[in-house]
């Protein structure tokens, strides 16, 4: 069974997205790249008929505006009221502060914690360094590890948008 995302009334989205741990270090975002900003990418979730649901960024930021306390947060941190410009600075405000750090992977490999992790991660961890060749498309170096590779493969899976959806289930 393939697990998908939930949007707004339960509904199934097209694909898992990305996690927003770490997104800052991203230099491009969604799964086809079609991003290069936070505060950019905030837009398509808000008003993706399945993810939120919004019929369009005005209506969001009509919204926004609207509520007094919304209102008065957009005055005391941008000086102006609730706009596109200011929402997608909030937003992207926020995930900058989504970063992950001290994870038992982080304590036995940056710290030297050996008992951080199980036998079964540092025999992964082997695998991946190795014969899995998954250092050559995920970042980790001696600044960090963030795993994600910044770049697009083919992986030889189908678009889901191209499968019927009795052949995904």
């Amino acid at each position: 069974m393939l697990f998908r995302s939930v949007g707004i009334n339960g509904q199934s989205t097209k694909r898992n997205p990305p996690t927003l741990y770490n997104v800052a270090y991203q230099r491009l975002l969604f799964h086809d790249g079609r991003e290069f900003s936070l505060e950019d990418q905030v837009i398509s979730p808000l008003t993706n008929p399945l993810e939120m649901g919004n019929p369009s960024i005005g209506y969001v930021v009509h919204k926004l505006q609207s509520l007094p306390d919304y209102r008065a947060q957009f005055q005391r941190a941008f000086g102006a009221e609730a706009s596109v410009a200011t929402l997608g600075k909030a937003l992207a405000s926020y995930e900058r502060t989504l970063v992950s750090g001290n994870s038992p992977f982080d304590r036995w490999h940056f710290g030297g914690e050996q008992a951080a992790v199980s036998p079964q991660v540092k025999a992964g961890f082997k695998l991946f360094r190795g014969k899995g060749q998954c250092f050559a498309r995920h970042t980790i170096d001696k600044a960090g590890a963030l795993f994600g590779g910044q770049g697009f493969r083919n992986t030889g899976v189908a678009h889901l948008a191209l499968i019927p959806e009795k052949e995904v289930s």
